[in-house]
């Protein structure tokens, strides 16, 4: 069999393993949070007064309309829609992950791991568990993220590359709206462009524009509804910068989703200080796909410390936010594990590395498992409550 349609058969096998895992953990219901409630009060309000409503009455310009206003054309089966509308959005980031990484990385084996270790990460499933904004989000992220690349290096489109550049403003734009932090990945994406490109400056400015435009109209309407003068996403700003971080709750998350919670706190904090340290110091070898590779980094690093000047939340708010980045951060790992050590590395090393992947797979199978086995359980007697 020719290996690219193996690995296609095999990525589209996963993703829809990956539907199955998700439909199930929420075989009843969609879970349903504070966040939730306000989404579906806000796309009710939509539909009978063509205004963005919380649960209490009240503006909801704190988000951004998109996916309150997709919620409004779900009419009476909104939940059912939604989580329908969810499983598509986990096939096509599965699908798009899994085939950047058969695209990049060399070694079967590493290929295989990745593709299965996507398929079990806990973060997509927890937030495809719940009716929450990210499932959308990190889709219209795959999809911007496989035109980056189709841009930046195939060369064959060189006569339509109009039309890529035309479909990533239009997913750019609709990210945007779908949450506030996607504009942090446009202006990455912006920057990018200009570095590689900086005698097309204008052309980086027309796609960084036209990108943001409407987002734009929209933050300045609610600066205008909100009476205290200031972006709600930056009501904590005037406080410190010490008091307003989460790098502590980043790295908790994080570190995670390679080693135990029983492992304590500072053991795992070394663990992600070399992680990063290692990552970042790999682009200091030449390798094929070099820039790409590293502008991917970039994105990753600049998302997360933008997240720590915005405002101070907990712990589950810090869960949904890592996980935007997820399937980004592995993506990065792996590459830059075939880049670097399986194709210049030595043999204990080797060896090493496939002992710990096999235990990070079969952790990552086992958390997921695990949880998913909880929220389908809660999601039936959420309903049975109700």
């Amino acid at each position: 069999m020719d290996m690219k349609k193996y690995w296609r058969i095999l990525s589209v096998f996963c993703s829809i393993l990956g539907v199955f895992i998700s439909f199930y953990s929420s075989r009843c219901q969609l879970g349903l949070t504070y966040d939730s409630y306000d989404y579906l009060a806000s796309a009710k309000s939509f539909t009978e007064k063509g205004i963005l409503l919380t649960q209490h009455d009240t503006s909801h310009v704190i988000r951004t309309p998109l996916f309150s206003i997709i919620l409004s054309s779900f009419g009476n089966n909104v939940l059912f829609l939604s989580k329908i509308f969810q499983l598509i959005c986990l096939f096509i980031t599965l699908n798009i992950f899994i085939k950047l990484g058969t695209r990049y990385i060399s070694y079967f084996f590493l290929k295989v791991v990745y593709i299965f270790i996507l398929t079990v990460g806990t973060p997509l499933y927890h937030i495809h568990h719940f009716l929450w904004s990210e499932a959308l989000f990190l889709a219209l992220l795959a999809g911007i993220l496989f035109l980056f690349v189709e841009i930046s290096e195939n060369k064959a489109l060189e006569n339509n590359k109009s039309l890529y550049i035309f479909l990533l403003v239009v997913l750019s734009t609709l990210l945007t709206l779908q949450k506030n932090t996607g504009v942090i990945f446009i202006v990455v994406l912006g920057i990018i462009f200009f570095v590689a490109h900086p005698s097309l400056w204008t052309n980086v400015l027309l796609f960084s524009f036209l990108s943001l435009f409407c987002w734009i109209i929209w933050t300045i309407g609610t600066l205008w509804i909100n009476t205290e003068g200031v972006h709600p996403v930056l009501v904590d700003f005037d406080t410190s910068l010490w008091q307003r971080q989460n790098i502590l709750g980043y790295i908790d998350v994080i570190s995670r989703w390679f080693i135990p919670s029983i492992i304590p706190f500072p053991i795992r904090f070394i663990f992600m200080l070399l992680l990063v340290l290692g990552l970042s110091f790999s682009f200091l070898k030449n390798f094929e796909h070099k820039q790409t590779i590293f502008s991917l980094w970039i994105m990753i690093l600049f998302y997360l410390s933008v997240m720590q000047l915005t405002e101070k939340v907990d712990f589950e708010e810090v869960q949904r936010y890592a996980a935007i980045i997820f399937p980004l951060f592995i993506l990065v790992l792996f590459i830059l594990m075939d880049k670097v050590i399986f194709i210049d590395g030595k043999s204990i090393f080797k060896y090493l590395l496939v002992f710990l992947l096999i235990n990070w797979l079969l952790y990552s199978g086992l958390r997921t498992y695990k949880n998913v086995a909880f929220w389908s359980e809660r999601s039936c007697e959420n309903v049975e409550n109700s």
